[in-house]
């Protein structure tokens, strides 16, 4: 090993658009309808109370309740996976790939890139059009993938900067 400081190379994260674009735009349209519909179904429970509708009148007030709290649901799992892919990524330096996951909770491995056995690429073809991929790295000193990360931009690029340091 040299007597050069370990430096960082690349830090790289999970790219949420690039990853799965229908989810993500599902999920961003479904932000701003949440608030819509919480706040009609709040106003015409209030407009119906007033007028003493009948029970019948009711009935689209729940359905507009039910249709805010699913939205309220797809916002908190919007919520989950953009916490996921930020507290996610693999920083490469010129000795060692490290994968760090977590916000709160932490989990952190490493790989000596002089013990890196393989790297691995795996893209369909609509990540290949985006440009995203998963990458995997094995080392001599275990049987499998120690790493694993998708949604990786310019995965190609990645592997060629892990390969530059092996």
């Amino acid at each position: 090993m040299s007597a050069e400081a370990e430096k960082n190379v690349m830090v790289i994260r999970p790219k949420m658009m690039r990853q799965a674009p229908a989810r993500f735009v599902c999920h961003l349209v479904n932000v701003p309808l949440f608030g819509v519909l919480a706040a009609l179904a709040a106003y015409t429970a209030k407009e119906a109370r007033a007028q003493n509708a009948p029970p019948e009148a009711m009935t689209a007030v729940c359905i507009l309740g039910l249709m805010a709290a699913l939205s309220a649901v797809l916002v908190l799992r919007f919520l989950k996976w953009w916490l996921t892919c930020r507290g996610e990524s693999l920083i490469i330096t010129n000795r060692r790939s490290v994968y760090r996951r977590g916000i709160i909770a932490k989990y952190t491995t490493e790989v000596m890139h002089e013990h890196i056995r393989n790297v691995q690429i795996s893209q369909g073809v609509f990540q290949r059009l985006l440009g995203v991929g998963a990458i995997g790295i094995s080392s001599s000193g275990q049987a499998g993938v120690e790493v694993y990360i998708s949604g990786v931009p310019n995965p190609a690029k990645v592997k060629s900067t892990i390969e530059q340091f092996r």
